[in-house]
């Protein structure tokens, strides 16, 4: 899959804001399939959709655990989606955790 491919298909999601919130459950599992292109996909879309999360985080905390991915473009996604959700202020011990 290209990169533009992926890029477009993750903002057409994004694009989709509450319709496309509403399949974010669908959306997070992304975060744990192979091959790790689709984590990526999903760590993209999921910040694209950041606003919508629940008001506990819940999917900024599974886009926190990909920090941790083997896959360097993977946990770089997770770092770039994670200040599109409101409830980024509550995954600062993990990324500090991260950093470490």
């Amino acid at each position: 899959q290209s990169p533009a491919l992926r890029q477009a298909a993750s903002a057409a999601l994004g694009a989709l804001g509450p319709y496309a919130a509403s399949q974010m459950g669908e959306i997070s599992d992304l975060l744990y399939a192979e091959p790790p292109e689709l984590r990526l996909i999903g760590c993209e879309t999921l910040g694209r959709l950041g606003a919508y999360d629940t008001p506990e985080g819940t999917y900024a905390e599974s886009v926190l655990e990909m920090l941790w991915d083997e896959k360097p473009l993977v946990s770089r996604a997770a770092a770039l989606a994670l200040p599109h959700f409101p409830t980024a202020a509550s995954c600062t011990k993990g990324l500090a955790r991260a950093l470490k």
